[in-house]
């Protein structure tokens, strides 16, 4: 997808469908706008039905305040008009109301981003704008006040968020859905206690961390049938794990050996949802080639790869259910149905500071028969002799993560699996 090609309201129609797929916001709500680059406010409708959304339904704001369309612009299109006002900077705004920011919004709370690397990376520290009534200008100015101290998202009191976009309608929907992804952790956490985030060190360490930068090396190797067949699996993975919420627009990473020297990767700027195969960015002995830079996590792939022959297979995630370990001190039980027990077998845990200090070791203990790490307030890894395989232990684990969770909103005990019954599928 070629997006500097894209007209402003086909834009908007894209991201609107995506919002509403990924179940973001309701049929007439939520709304999106983009200024171009002679001042006119492209901007969604007000009442159309945001699954059949079309170019010609999308209004176009003029800098005198009229309007030109089929339909009257949103109802909250003087919030981004004051936004705009005040951020000569901004490109593009997203207003929807996500299930878990809006719980935050009633308890007039912003969300935690410190709780793993990429939400605070995406979305920095967020900030409340106090209640207005909806359309008024009253609620515009509190709301554009918000983005005119610096913030770029501000959590309405009892409605809902507005982020923006110094970029395009992509970035500022890339950043919604990891916020959202956050939030859902953050509120999942409070049922095992106290949601642990990180320290401002530990933040600056994490970033140092996946910001360094691997070396290039100026070739293009010969591509092989199988590794065009990885590649195509890689990008098969990466779309459905962001179709099924195990991975947001940015966050998650797959990765798949070629040989004993090469490995595939996720590129370190990327949209899961239009992930191709010649996206995937090719390490060969450390260094990668073409150009696109590899995710941060490539270092410790390496490392994996080089210590276990059999791997032939990553996954990293930041599953919100799976996440709810990451960031409280609640260990991951593996021992709470036969299927979970049977395909993950075990969870080792490790700290940030490990993971940042000691990968090597990390690394070493990688295998494919304890396929399964959790590092706190870093995300999930999984292990396998194939891609498939280690898809397959992600979606095993993320919906475990959901039913403990479910379990445990009851306050009643759970009833875990006995050891006799551990011995039993042992020995299956």
């Amino acid at each position: 997808m070629n997006r500097q090609t894209m007209h402003p309201a086909e834009q908007i129609c894209t991201v609107m469908k995506r919002i509403y797929a990924r179940q973001l916001t309701t049929l007439s709500g939520g709304n999106l706008s983009i200024l171009d680059e002679e001042g006119i406010m492209w901007v969604s409708p007000s009442g159309i039905d945001k699954s059949s959304l079309t170019p010609k339904d999308v209004v176009q704001v003029l800098p005198d305040g009229s309007y030109i369309g089929h339909h009257k612009p949103t109802s909250e299109y003087l919030i981004h008009r004051e936004i705009y006002k005040v951020r000569r900077d901004i490109k593009a705004i997203l207003h929807a109301h996500p299930p878990a920011v809006t719980s935050m919004s009633t308890l007039h709370q912003t969300v935690d981003t410190s709780l793993y690397p990429l939400a605070h990376r995406m979305n920095g520290d967020t900030q409340i704008a106090v209640y207005g009534l909806p359309g008024s200008m009253q609620l515009a100015r509190r709301v554009a006040a918000v983005f005119e101290s610096g913030s770029d998202t501000a959590i309405l009191e009892n409605h809902g968020v507005f982020l923006s976009s110094e970029k395009d309608i992509f970035e500022a929907f890339a950043r919604f859905d990891e916020l959202e992804a956050n939030a859902v952790t953050e509120m999942n956490d409070y049922v095992f206690g106290q949601p642990q985030g990180m320290n401002e060190e530990l933040q600056r360490s994490c970033r140092a961390y996946f910001q360094r930068p691997l070396s290039k090396v100026d070739r293009n190797t010969v591509m092989t049938s199988e590794e065009k067949k990885l590649r195509r699996e890689l990008s098969d993975t990466a779309v459905r794990a962001y179709e099924n919420k195990l991975f947001t627009a940015v966050s998650g990473v797959v990765s798949a050996r070629i040989d004993e020297h090469s490995f595939l990767i996720s590129p370190g700027e990327r949209d899961n949802a239009y992930l191709e195969p010649d996206d995937f960015v090719k390490v060969t002995d450390g260094k990668y080639e073409g150009e696109s830079y590899p995710d941060g996590f490539a270092r410790f792939v390496s490392l994996v790869y080089d210590r276990n022959p059999k791997i032939r297979g990553m996954i990293f995630s930041t599953a919100p259910y799976t996440m709810m370990f990451a960031a409280t001190e609640e260990p991951y039980r593996v021992n709470f149905i036969p299927e979970c027990y049977g395909v993950l077998f075990s969870c080792r845990e490790y700290s940030a500071e490990e993971f940042l200090e000691d990968g090597e070791r990390l690394a070493a203990e990688a295998r494919i028969d304890a396929p399964f790490a959790l590092i706190r307030n870093i995300g999930a890894v999984f292990t396998a002799v194939s891609l498939h395989a280690a898809y397959d232990m992600l979606e095993v684990c993320e919906n475990t993560a959901k039913s403990i969770h479910m379990a445990r909103q009851t306050g009643k005990e759970i009833q875990w699996m006995t050891e006799e019954q551990l011995r039993e599928m042992d020995g299956k």
